[in-house]
């Protein structure tokens, strides 16, 4: 038995650290704080001391870039061992947390907005199912909200929403082949707003060919757009001169 200099209490040697040194009798030797008064003393010092804390995350990286896959290894294994407890753990948290962790995700999104898209897109492609779920379900309980969030995106929008309808009316004319390219076409769509707020006249984009026509059926592709004035868009239809 060993009395902890800090608490005082009588504890058993497995509640100390070894030193690593024998004395000259021979007997293995422990440090005179116990592992509980160590790891509270090293909680304090972490908080008040700043070089102690950049010391200890310095080495903290280096240990898991050195040990990169055993603590992974690690980690799938325990895991695996303790998998409805600590789902079971997370989702208590998460109950009791849930404004915390929405803030945290909210100033995590502005802070980091090209990781926190990357992460998104990785995820929704793995679990697109779950979230068309959601979106759903979300949709139905809450109608006016969703028309009136939509309704404020088109307007806010209207070059990205414009490109969205000619997408969709293009598709289902069976008139976007896989190979057309929706960057530049978006590109074609903002330039076309740009337009209309530099001069004051709206302007639209056109099929060069219509997607509708007696004698031909153009495609949704940039090379098939052009921007022209509302007007002449509006007089020239879907008449095409050959």
């Amino acid at each position: 038995m060993k009395t902890c200099r800090d608490c005082s209490e009588v504890k058993t040697e497995r509640d100390f650290d070894a030193t690593g040194y024998i004395n000259k009798d021979g007997v293995k030797t422990y440090k005179p704080v116990c592992k509980q008064c160590r790891a509270k003393n090293i909680r304090v010092k972490y908080r008040s001391d700043d070089e102690f804390r950049r010391k200890i995350l310095v080495e903290s990286s280096r240990t898991r870039i050195k040990n990169k896959d055993s603590i992974a290894e690690y980690k799938k294994q325990h895991y695996i061992e303790n998998k409805s407890e600590i789902l079971a753990n997370n989702a208590e948290y998460r109950a009791k947390n849930k404004e915390a962790i929405a803030t945290r995700l909210k100033e995590r999104r502005k802070s980091q907005p090209e990781k926190f898209r990357e992460w998104y897109k990785t995820d929704y492609n793995k679990n697109r199912d779950a979230y068309k779920a959601r979106a759903k379900a979300w949709s139905k309980l809450n109608r006016d909200k969703c028309n009136k969030s939509v309704s404020n995106w088109s307007k806010n929008n209207p070059d990205k929403n414009a490109a969205k309808r000619a997408k969709r009316r293009s598709k289902e004319l069976n008139a976007t082949p896989v190979w057309a390219d929706f960057a530049v076409i978006g590109t074609i769509y903002s330039e076309a707003k740009m337009m209309t707020d530099t001069t004051g006249t709206p302007y639209e984009v056109d099929h060069v060919i219509p997607l509708q026509n007696k004698n031909v059926c153009g495609l949704h592709v940039e090379a098939n757009l052009q921007v022209i004035t509302r007007d002449s868009n509006r007089v020239k239809s879907n008449k095409f001169k050959g």
